[in-house]
């Protein structure tokens, strides 16, 4: 510590605020919700899970600047929603659209082989996963929410108290799932998918042919400069280290 600060200075610089503290629970869970440790992942996906996330959760910025307590509203009220969503649609789902959907994943079963069918066989299979972490998940998110609800109405500072509650009534008023899908969601979904496969690589063009095989169409992949831009944009690069790239 610095003989200049005083004990209880340097406690409050480092102090948590509520809504921080609330954060990293919440942080702590999408963890556990995702099946992923992000420290063993290359940044690239780290950018499409927050392009995926900002489909899913539209009222919460991406990468906010800092945690604020109307961005911890938002994030846990489009959760709300989402949830809710969710279960209103696999509610509905009709004992014989369960039965063609079992009769046709049985008929891709036996075509496995087939790249673009085994891709969707493994889309079927991490959303499977998926759906059972949120079993555990849910009720964690449950836990935080209510934590947080108490300890905004409790807040000495009304400001905070009002900017929470506006973030809750924003996030919840927007629809659920499935949000706002663009048409590069599609690829995000295989980049993520096929993220152990795609690292091995060596190219756009190496790319291209590989997601064309999984199931991909010329019209959602666009043009190889169209893919070429995507990729720079969430930060996946084939360029070997310390060699540049090759001019085209």
């Amino acid at each position: 510590m610095n003989s200049s600060e005083s004990p209880s200075e340097n406690a409050s610089t480092n102090a948590q605020t509520w809504y921080e503290r609330i954060f990293n629970s919440l942080a702590d869970v999408e963890v556990i919700a995702n099946g992923l440790d992000l420290v063993n992942e290359p940044p690239w996906v780290e950018n499409i899970l927050a392009q995926l996330a900002h489909q899913s959760l539209p009222t919460v910025p991406v990468k906010p600047e800092k945690i604020t307590p109307r961005w911890l509203g938002r994030a846990l009220g489009q959760q709300k929603a989402n949830v809710v969503a969710f279960e209103e649609r696999f509610k509905n789902v009709t004992p014989e659209q369960e039965a063609r959907g079992m009769a046709l994943f049985e008929q891709w079963e036996k075509s496995k082989d087939n790249p673009a069918i085994a891709s969707v066989l493994q889309a079927f299979e991490f959303v499977g996963h998926a759906l059972a972490l949120s079993s555990i998940a849910n009720p964690k998110y449950a836990a935080i929410t209510v934590d947080a609800l108490k300890t905004a109405w409790e807040q000495p500072n009304p400001l905070e108290r009002l900017a929470f509650f506006q973030g809750l009534t924003e996030g919840m008023s927007k629809p659920g799932l499935p949000g706002r899908p663009t048409v590069a969601t599609s690829i995000y979904n295989r980049l993520y998918l096929h993220r152990k496969e795609i690292v091995k690589l060596n190219s756009v063009r190496e790319l291209r042919g590989f997601l064309l095989a999984r199931g991909l169409s010329e019209q959602v992949l666009g043009s190889h400069k169209r893919l070429e831009k995507l990729c720079e944009r969430i930060g996946l690069s084939f360029a070997e280290p310390g060699r540049p790239k090759s001019r085209k």
